[in-house]
């Protein structure tokens, strides 16, 4: 606390907004969270069997404030991170062309198909997506 106190206006306040947003991101390991885990790498192994079939897809669903986008984001980064760790930072030997195992976008509740699909041209900037 000294420490803090010993901050000057500017220092406390940047001390606060990352002390904040690191404790917006705690996610605690409970068994909904660790269930939900282990459905995603079933999920994602099925998947890598499934070459030639349609590929399965999650949803979950629950109230607000649960947890579901901080559940999700947290898999995302550690599965992103895994496959990086594997297979390398870059697809291809020049280095110029960036693996990017994970993309995250958000939905409403209505989306169609070409819905999605904007959402991601808008992630991976492809030069179809909106204006």
């Amino acid at each position: 606390m000294a420490q803090i106190r010993a901050l000057d206006t500017v220092a406390r306040r940047d001390y606060g907004r990352q002390r904040r947003r690191w404790h917006e991101s705690i996610l605690l390991r409970t068994p909904q969270v660790v269930r939900a885990n282990e459905q995603l790498d079933d999920l994602l192994e099925a998947n890598e069997d499934a070459v030639t079939r349609v590929r399965a897809a999650a949803a979950i669903d629950a109230p607000p404030s649960l947890g579901k986008s901080t559940t999700v984001d947290a898999y995302g980064l550690r599965y992103h991170r895994e496959q990086i760790d594997q297979l390398g930072e870059y697809v291809d030997d020049n280095d110029d062309i960036l693996r990017i195992p994970v993309c995250r976008i958000t939905l409403t509740g209505d989306v169609t198909i070409k819905g999605l699909h904007q959402q991601l041209f808008e992630f991976y900037a492809h030069p179809a997506r909106r204006a």
